[in-house]
């Protein structure tokens, strides 16, 4: 082990990364995987040839948080095609009820 000379200090860059966020969202799509007819590409610049496409149909939605109101959240789950929109929807109640906590902690 090599240290580093005595009387030298050391100093950590972006200490930003290494401090715990108040609420963590984990959420995972499962999706349905169907096969597109041979020879279609992204666009007419493009050498990608799409052999499938990815058609969400349900979502896993886990909140992780210290903070007494997000804390012991259940997992939630969705499914239907719509999942996409259900999520965004979600995410914004989510923000919306983390706003209203911030602002009333400084009231």
């Amino acid at each position: 082990m090599t240290l580093p000379p005595e009387g030298t200090s050391i100093s950590f860059k972006n200490v930003r990364y290494q401090l715990r966020s108040p609420i963590a969202i984990y959420a995972d799509f499962e999706c349905i995987v169907p096969k597109i007819p041979p020879g279609q590409t992204l666009n007419t610049k493009s050498a990608t040839i799409l052999y499938q496409s990815h058609k969400p149909c349900s979502i896993g939605l886990k909140i992780v948080s210290d903070l007494p109101q997000f804390a012991n959240l259940p997992y939630e789950e969705h499914f239907g095609a719509d999942s996409t929109t259900w999520l965004l929807k979600r995410l914004l109640e989510i923000e919306q009820k983390y706003l209203e906590y911030v602002f009333f902690q400084f009231i």
